[in-house]
């Protein structure tokens, strides 16, 4: 069975017992219980505890984005690239590159006017000017 499936399971899952039109700040609460559960079962190396609670997790997180009327499929489906061994979605890839323009275009502002001698750049004073 793939995910598509699995997913839309828990959702008929979640519509028969009322959930999904339950308040989500008490669905968030079994959200960071389940990741307290994984957490403990990787301290204390037990997988079956882990594989258990990522199930739950994933559950979980599907009946919290129903309550939020959030397309769980949307939610994940991201595009981007590693970068250092990190997952960076395509969105802040783009800001990253945008501020990191912007960053390097000050900076090289900022060098020219040290180059001319320039000390202050907001009054033009040189270095050394008496």
């Amino acid at each position: 069975m793939n995910l598509d499936d699995l997913t839309g399971l828990i959702k008929v899952w979640a519509i028969d017992r009322n959930l999904d039109t339950a308040d989500p700040s008490k669905q968030m609460l079994k959200v960071v219980e389940e990741l307290g559960e994984i957490a403990e079962g990787l301290a204390k190396g037990y997988m079956d505890m882990v594989e258990d609670s990522i199930g739950d997790e994933f559950v979980t997180l599907v009946v919290l984005s129903m309550q939020l009327n959030l397309n769980f499929e949307e939610c994940v489906d991201r595009k981007g690239k590693m970068v250092n061994g990190v997952f960076v979605k395509e969105s802040d890839l783009q800001e990253t590159s945008q501020v990191a323009g912007t960053t390097r275009e000050v900076t090289n502002k900022v060098d020219k006017l040290y180059q001319d001698g320039i000390d202050n750049p907001k009054t033009g004073r040189k270095k050394y000017q008496r």
